[in-house]
């Protein structure tokens, strides 16, 4: 079911719900809609009909974690690359952090997300990719086509169009969501 916005979703929203941190659970559908899980979690549920959205008052409260997976299941439904792309701004390959992610918005769109992050003694970093795909598949840590046998991404051998095993990256693509404090990874 998870396709590749729809697994950066969900490892955004577990990595809150891990910390309890329910109210920095929220993300913008693609008409621009902020779908925020502490009012699902009041029992609001989605009316939408066209491009209109609004919440409607439908169930109890519920804050158990069954009751998130349904509310993260409706954010698929809605939002995609498109809009995670517009929730999220640009930074430079330098500045590149765990939970950062490689994007193209829009229909045909993907995202790859920062895994993690080494960096040697110089300060030379690289970065394990990993993603969803569509049609929906498990999520996974991408190999690096320039060396099958690491799958780490050197800083020093990107160029554009940055190259993954299925999908190309163009100049500017490394966002990082604004909904993400990557100050908590270390």
């Amino acid at each position: 079911m998870q396709q590749c916005a729809d697994s950066v979703m969900r490892i955004y929203g577990e990595y809150y719900w891990s910390l309890g941190e329910f109210e920095s659970i929220a993300f913008h559908l693609t008409n621009g809609f902020l779908m925020e899980y502490s009012k699902w979690r009041g029992g609001n549920r989605l009316e939408v009909s066209g491009n209109t959205v609004r919440w409607v008052k439908r169930a109890g409260y519920d804050d158990t974690y069954e009751g998130f997976r349904k509310y993260i299941e409706q954010v698929y439904v809605y939002a995609g690359t498109l809009s995670l792309y517009n929730e999220s701004h640009a930074i430079a390959l330098e500045d590149i952090q765990a939970g950062d992610m490689f994007i193209r918005g829009g229909s045909s769109g993907h995202v790859v997300l920062v895994l993690d992050i080494a960096e040697d003694a110089s300060g030379k970093k690289c970065f394990l990719l990993g993603q969803g795909y569509m049609p929906a598949e498990d999520f996974h840590v991408l190999k690096n086509p320039l060396h099958p046998d690491d799958p780490w991404y050197y800083s020093s051998e990107i160029k554009y169009p940055l190259r993954t095993p299925e999908y190309s990256f163009g100049d500017g693509s490394i966002r990082s969501w604004n909904g993400l404090n990557t100050s908590d990874y270390k």
